[in-house]
């Protein structure tokens, strides 16, 4: 890192390979609650759950034993969250937020940032398979370096159907899961595109799953509004929801995904003034 601590013109990391498959075998059973492979109830499916419950039991085991620590062998593929802020309208910004489908692998249904993924080269790991020939990711050759702009450019892309030039993204912070040590970095994207085109261009987008019926909604980024959904009665929303508050009574709220709690939060912060 170099320059001022405080607001920093480099940030370094030293990256190993893995992929979201090492995540599933590692990470996933060792804290027993996420979801692989979701039945119809949106619980692991039957077939599934006992090979997680083994690999839950056999890593526990061998931490105890001293031979496995989930913050140094655990598959952290850098994760990165992005927050997507609509400028259509001059001097009104808009922050777009979603809502978990209920076939994701964790923390269904509940509210998060506007889109998230993994860094990765894109021949790198198997999450690559579900993309398509001509997205914006296959510029990418295998062998070139991993890129967290191009990774959130990819996810928007994926998840929204919204195409985001690099240069309208901004990486604003470097987060850690507690529990498992996996890196997260948090990333502002800009759009011209108003929010009813943003919505339009998500039902249609390739990985529309992601987000549940009518999951997409939007905040007017006002400074009261964002004192509001930080930690206090809550926002109305521009698709006339009310919104639960990030954090009520000093505790975080289950309503959203914990680790969008912070990312969103973050944004808030930075047009609180």
């Amino acid at each position: 890192m170099s320059g001022n601590p405080d607001c920093a013109s480099a940030l370094a990391l030293k990256l190993t390979r893995t992929n979201f498959a090492y995540e599933v075998c590692t990470n996933y059973p060792w804290d027993g609650s996420r979801i692989v492979i979701s039945d119809e109830n949106g619980n692991t499916d039957a077939n599934v759950r006992p090979h997680l419950e083994m690999l839950h039991k056999a890593l526990h085991c061998y931490s105890n034993l001293g031979l496995f620590d989930i913050r140094t062998h655990g598959a952290n593929p850098l994760g990165i969250h992005i927050n997507l802020i609509s400028v259509h309208d001059s001097g009104k910004p808009l922050l777009v937020v979603t809502r978990r489908g209920k076939s994701v692998s964790s923390d269904p249904e509940k509210w998060q940032t506007s889109a998230s993924g993994a860094t990765c080269p894109r021949h790198s790991s198997i999450e690559w398979g579900g993309d398509i020939p001509g997205y914006i990711y296959d510029a990418q050759p295998s062998s070139a370096k991993p890129s967290v702009f191009i990774a959130a450019q990819r996810e928007v892309e994926e998840e929204l159907g919204v195409s985001v030039p690099i240069d309208n993204i901004r990486i604003i912070a470097l987060l850690e899961t507690t529990s498992s040590g996996q890196p997260i970095l948090v990333a502002e994207a800009y759009t011209d595109l108003s929010f009813a085109e943003i919505k339009r261009l998500a039902i249609i987008a390739e990985e529309k799953w992601e987000t549940g019926d009518d999951g997409i909604d939007a905040i007017d980024l006002t400074p009261n509004n964002c004192r509001s959904l930080i930690a206090g009665s809550g926002v109305q929303t521009v698709g006339c929801r009310l919104l639960d508050p990030i954090v009520q009574d000093n505790v975080p709220s289950k309503c959203w995904q914990e680790r969008s709690q912070v990312a969103v939060l973050l944004t808030l912060l930075r047009f609180d003034e």
